[in-house]
């Protein structure tokens, strides 16, 4: 089940997120639970799979790097036994993004090579690598 992303959500899912991202949000440097609370607001949406929360993502449009809209996503474990749903339900999100909004942006770290995997199956293409980071659109 698909619906709008809460607050209590962002607490649900930051202890289960998969490594990989918890290794790109430790290397940021910055509060978890404060980044991902920012990027709620009505773009935002969370994802779940046996009454849990198994992902979140959304479009946020204040971010210092970049031109566009920004593509986010965060994933738990839960995802890979809900892969096709998740997978054709984040294909419809971009889509109807790219009709609201134009371009739009993903930022993935060189090393999660799973993240960097859906941004192309979502058809982003890179367009610029910076301090560990790929841009893509």
């Amino acid at each position: 089940m698909i619906r709008l992303a809460q607050e209590a959500d962002v607490y649900e899912i930051l202890p289960h997120i998969r490594e990989q991202e918890a290794k790109t949000i430790a290397r940021l440097g910055i509060d978890p639970a404060a980044l991902v609370r920012k990027a709620l607001g009505p773009f935002a949406y969370t994802g779940l799979a046996d009454g849990r929360v198994a992902c979140m993502w959304g479009i946020v449009f204040d971010i210092p790097l970049g031109n566009f809209p920004r593509l986010w996503l965060l994933t738990t474990p839960l995802v890979e036994g809900h892969r096709i749903e998740f997978l054709r339900e984040s294909k419809r999100f971009v889509q109807w993004a790219r009709a609201e909004f134009g371009t739009i942006e993903g930022c993935v770290d060189c090393d999660n090579i799973v993240s960097r995997r859906w941004l192309e199956w979502l058809d982003f293409r890179a367009v610029e690598s910076y301090a560990g980071y790929i841009r893509m659109r």
